[in-house]
């Protein structure tokens, strides 16, 4: 199973000594979550390029410096405060990196964006649900945050299942998928199919189902009714208005 969380905040434009100052910000709170989060390296972008430790501070901006140049070039006109950004993972080489899951995380200030992806969740985590929940509930804790949605793929002999694509209620709408944020205040009583509602900050923490299952009917249908009655208080967006698929 592959599990990306998406979480959107308020976007800002900042320099790339900036970012490595929040990208530290942020796996220093993912670190809480998980032993798999204590340490980090900025992603090469080919082969050539070696994993910098997120210690390397003036290693670090180098790059973030190098790849908005080159954004800049191949997209002119762009602003470059808002194209910087930075792409970890939590392994130091390509073995490690598969036997953790192949984990991602990627920072964009200026998009108001933030996204960690791990493959094979079920299979490297002993309480998957827990380890998300701790996830989402540190990346959402700043109050710049807006909403967060949890986009689950699963594969099963031949047939792989995605769930904003093939199974959300709404192709018109945001959809929340298996665990999210809203940034409002929400009871259980609102949303009464829901699994856990948590307040959170000036927010609300929501899980759908304690374990997700693409392939199990009632698994996807208590998903939808989740995102049914939150479509209904208006917490979802339209397409194009907020995160799309």
């Amino acid at each position: 199973m592959k599990v990306r969380l998406v979480c959107k905040e308020v976007s800002a434009k900042l320099t790339p000594a900036m970012i490595y100052e929040e990208a530290i910000r942020r796996v220093s709170t993912l670190a809480t979550v998980h032993p798999h989060f204590e340490q980090w390296w900025l992603m090469p972008s080919s082969a050539r390029e070696p994993e910098i430790p997120m210690s390397d501070r003036e290693q670090i901006i180098t790059r973030i410096e190098a790849r908005s140049a080159y954004f800049d070039k191949q997209y002119p006109g762009t602003s470059s405060l808002a194209n910087h950004s930075i792409l970890l993972t939590n392994a130091p080489d390509e073995a490690s990196w598969r036997e953790r899951g192949s984990v991602a995380l990627s920072i964009r200030p200026g998009m108001g964006e933030l996204r960690l992806e791990i493959n094979r969740l079920e299979q490297i985590y002993d309480s998957p649900c827990d380890v998300m929940w701790g996830v989402l509930k540190v990346l959402t804790s700043r109050p710049q945050a807006t909403f967060a949605q949890t986009h689950v793929q699963q594969a099963r002999g031949g047939e792989r299942r995605h769930y904003s694509s093939q199974l959300a209620v709404f192709q018109h709408r945001d959809f929340m998928g298996w665990m999210g944020y809203v940034n409002q205040p929400v009871s259980a009583q609102q949303i009464p199919d829901a699994a856990r509602i948590e307040r959170h900050g000036s927010g609300t923490l929501i899980l759908a189902t304690e374990s997700i299952d693409l392939f199990d009917a009632h698994s996807v249908e208590q998903v939808n009714r989740v995102e049914i009655a939150m479509a209904e208080l208006g917490l979802l967006a339209m397409r194009g208005a907020g995160l799309g698929g």
